[in-house]
């Protein structure tokens, strides 16, 4: 399978990225916040779970913070060190004009038998005959 490669392509999957990077710091950052509100008013042994899991979230998005400043690092380093090409634009191509100057009818496949020259008399084709000739 041929990957297509576009600038829209990297444009699109950098943008889910980061917006899929920044969702998750987002619901991790409130979910540091919950653990907050809830360790305040817990019984001892569950506050020590409680700041665990804190602990956990907080690795987390300390984690998922330092992949995205690599994944932004990394779009912008490759747009300064490879920019995009210009837009060019083609210009009007008349495309049965271009397939009429690739055509070569001696090349072509005969379409049905008697259309080669070299046979004598054609024989009739299926439903080609007097017998399906329309009545009237």
């Amino acid at each position: 399978m041929v990957r297509i490669e576009t600038h829209y392509l990297r444009r699109t999957n950098f943008a889910i990225g980061v917006i899929a990077l920044v969702g998750f710091i987002a619901g991790m950052t409130g979910l540091l916040y919950w653990l907050a509100k809830a360790a305040k008013s817990a019984d001892p042994q569950v506050r020590t779970y409680v700041m665990r899991l804190a602990a956990m979230a907080t690795a987390l998005v300390i984690l998922s913070a330092a992949l995205l400043v690599a994944v932004v690092a990394r779009y912008v380093a490759s747009r300064l060190l490879h920019p995009p090409e210009p837009f060019k634009p083609m210009g009007y191509v008349d495309a049965w004009t271009e397939a009429g100057r690739r055509l070569k009818p001696q090349d072509a496949p005969p379409v049905r038998p008697y259309e080669q020259p070299d046979q004598g008399s054609p024989e009739p084709g299926p439903g080609e005959g007097p017998e399906s000739a329309p009545p009237g």
